[in-house]
């Protein structure tokens, strides 16, 4: 669930976003086997719980340019048999429950000619998310990330598109 309030001073530079997630699942991803997930199953009981709370600032200076700043929480749960018996590194020392802290900065700067199935132009988008904000957060890393793509016409009929994308976390 999301609520955008994009814009709303005089100079419409400026925008809010408040997001909430709740997702439940009887079916979990436990493990990697031969290049393969394994998934545990139980219709009986919830396996996994995820909720996640958010507050975004939006700021445009330039018609081309936004920067959003963010800060999110998270809580996941998964049940004693994932975290005790099935997967005790799921959350780390067969812990149950995870909740940390997040603050992100994002840019975007987008120049294409069109958002869908552009044929000319860049777009070039960067994040840098902290996440363990506290001392008492489960989960603490720093993590950067880069997407730059560059669209070229060939002619009428063919175009190129050229990504390149990168991500470095860095632990506790």
């Amino acid at each position: 669930l999301v609520y955008r309030r994009p814009w709303f001073n005089k100079k419409r530079n400026v925008g809010l976003e408040f997001g909430a997630l709740y997702v439940k699942s009887k079916e979990v991803n436990i493990a990697t086997a031969e290049n393969n997930q394994v998934f545990y199953f139980n219709p009986d009981a919830l396996q996994v719980q995820r909720r996640r709370f958010s507050a975004t600032l939006d700021f445009r200076p330039k018609l081309l340019i936004v920067h959003r700043l963010g800060l999110e929480y998270h809580h996941n749960n998964v049940s004693d048999t994932v975290g005790k018996h099935l997967n005790r590194d799921f959350f780390g020392d067969g812990k149950l429950a995870q909740r940390h802290f997040s603050l992100r900065y994002l840019m975007e700067y987008d120049k294409r000619d069109m958002k869908f199935y552009p044929l000319n132009g860049w777009y070039i988008r960067t994040e840098l998310r902290k996440n363990g904000l506290y001392k008492s957060d489960d989960l603490r890393n720093f993590r950067i990330s880069a997407d730059v793509r560059n669209y070229t016409s060939l002619s009428k009929r063919w175009s190129i598109e050229s990504v390149f994308k990168g991500r470095v976390t860095l632990p506790r």
